[in-house]
């Protein structure tokens, strides 16, 4: 069987567990991707903007840790993406940064309004802020796709006119 699975929260996990990606007690680990005759794992890092004051930090921090466990599994492929903007903070740099890190899909929005935009859980209207087109100015350049899952109604027509890579 072929899995292609664009999203799951084993990364947070295993940096919050301070575990190995094998840990028989994570939902998505490497005996259990093993058992398909090819996958592709989207790996998503998130924080909750209200547990953390560096979002930044706490997320690289988070690719770091994750990054020194996947080494021990060479044949996995795998994409890094970052679930909620607010780990951006104010600074459009900051998606180089994170681009240099290995990140290659970034959702704006998740359960909170951030600088970029509004998620749907909050409201339909609000749209993307002008730091969001930003945002997406940037990761069209890097060829960076923009993850539409959370984002509200309005956000989403304005990222899809603007992203070369949206997903959704």
């Amino acid at each position: 069987m072929k899995i292609f699975d664009l999203h799951c929260d084993t990364a947070s996990k295993i940096y919050k567990k301070q575990c190995d990606f094998s840990d028989k007690d994570l939902q998505v680990n490497s005996r259990y991707l093993s058992e398909f005759d090819e996958y592709f794992q989207v790996f998503a890092m998130w924080t909750d903007a209200n547990e953390h004051r560096d979002n930044r930090k706490y997320i690289s921090d988070m690719i770091d840790y994750f990054s020194t466990q996947i080494k021990k599994h060479p044949d996995l492929r795998y994409i890094i993406s970052i679930e909620g903007g607010e780990t951006l903070e104010d600074d459009v740099e900051n998606v180089n940064y994170f681009f240099s890190k290995g990140v290659k899909i970034i959702t704006p929005v998740w359960n909170y309004k951030n600088l970029i935009g509004v998620p749907s859980c909050v409201s339909d209207f609000g749209g993307i802020s002008l730091f969001g087109r930003k945002v997406i100015e940037r990761m069209n350049a890097l060829d960076m796709a923009v993850d539409l899952s959370h984002i509200n109604l309005q956000g989403f027509f304005e990222c899809a006119e603007r992203t070369a890579y949206g997903i959704a």
